[in-house]
Parts: structure tokens; sequence; C-alpha cells
């Protein structure tokens, strides 16, 4: 959670990557409670379980550039709500339904890593105080 206040800019588009876990849920709902127009992206966009008028839902995957290069354009600002396995690295490995042992398959699966996604942000151009 973020101590103290950035300055507030309203109405911004957003792009939030993995939209349907804890963290991109929580990205996705403080960025609309601001104001924001927000396209959420999500493997199934179904299990967004936010509505609001200013929100959209995509299904998209993190591993298939394809799906989100037609979401995202060059001006996008997106927010990544991707988790981290273990290790702390990025994983893009199909979840479990249950406990490892316990039902599901207990072999593992490869997982597919992904690098933290690079945001650029190109602040708007003061026209004056």
């Amino acid at each position: 959670m973020l101590i103290g206040g950035l300055p507030s800019v309203l109405g911004m588009n957003l792009t939030v990557l993995a939209a349907s876990g804890r963290t991109g849920n929580a990205l996705t709902r403080q960025a609309l409670e601001r104001g924001h127009t927000v396209t959420a992206i999500a493997r199934d966009p179904g299990r967004i379980d936010l509505d609001h008028p200013n929100l959209r839902k995509v299904a998209g995957d993190v591993s298939d550039p394809a799906s989100i290069a037609a979401v995202v354009d060059a001006d996008s600002v997106v927010l990544s709500g991707l988790g981290t396995d273990a290790r702390g690295l990025f994983s893009t490995a199909p979840r479990r339904s249950s406990p490892p042992g316990r039902g599901a398959s207990s072999g593992s699966a490869p997982t597919a890593r992904v690098r933290p996604p690079t945001l650029r942000v190109r602040a708007p151009a003061c026209s004056g105080r």
C-alpha cells in the first residue's frame, strides 16, 4: 500500500494486467474509485468481479504477446498485477485447483517465465503555471 499521497490525475486510461487476481483486482478497483477508465486484462475476464461503467474486461494472457498487443498501444499506461513464485520470479504457470498431492495431478508442470513489464510513462507537457 502506498503511504503518503501522490497527486491525483483524473481521467487517465489505464490497462491492468492479471486483473482477476488479488493484486490486479485491487489496482483495478482503486483506479475506478479515482475516476480513471480501466481496461482489465485476464485470461478469464469472467473472473473479474467488478462492474463499473468505466471498466472494460478483455481476455488476454501475458504468456501470449499477441493477445496483449491487441489491447495495449504505445501510449497505454500499463499496471501489472502479475504475481510471483516463491523465488520472486514472475510465473505464468497454470494454478492448481487443489494443493499439491491432493486430488490434482501432483506432477510439476513446466513454468514459463516472463520478465516484469517495462513501464514507460511520458509526462504531459506543462503549458504554464
